[in-house]
């Protein structure tokens, strides 16, 4: 987890960590915080935290990473990590497709089914092909 910026707790908080006070009530803190939003949003998620000097501090949480999924049936793509779209762009492209044909894009499943369509697809049109010859060769 990568953490934004530490906020102290209040006195009573410090006490007994379970009472649920304002989290923007600062008494006696001169603890300098960025954040401004208080509103329990997916993008605002805290995690309270002891410190080695023994106080209890929020610290704020970034969202967790969808994993790229299937375009055709829609499962997780196995090797490939779970990231924020901005975090794509700082890993290596090994990290972001696995070796095969759609590596990336398509799982290995529907490759194969792809694969196996067109093989198919091409084995009819030779067989209408050789149909049609049998046809004018008959006329």
């Amino acid at each position: 987890m990568q953490i934004f910026k530490l906020i102290s707790l209040s006195p009573q908080r410090r006490r007994n960590p379970t009472i649920r006070d304002n989290l923007w009530d600062f008494e006696e803190d001169e603890t300098d915080w960025a954040v401004g939003n208080s509103y329990n949003t997916r993008s605002n998620k805290v995690r309270v935290v002891k410190t080695p000097g023994g106080k209890l501090q929020y610290q704020h949480l970034k969202k967790r990473g969808s994993p790229p999924k299937c375009g055709d049936c829609g499962i997780k793509l196995p090797g490939i990590p779970a990231l924020r779209p901005r975090q794509y762009a700082t890993i290596s492209r090994p990290k972001k497709t696995v070796q095969r044909a759609y590596g990336g894009s398509r799982c290995s499943n529907c490759v194969k089914d792809r694969v196996v369509r067109a093989f198919l697809i091409e084995e009819q049109k030779i067989v209408k092909k050789v149909l049609k010859e049998s046809q004018q060769k008959k006329r």
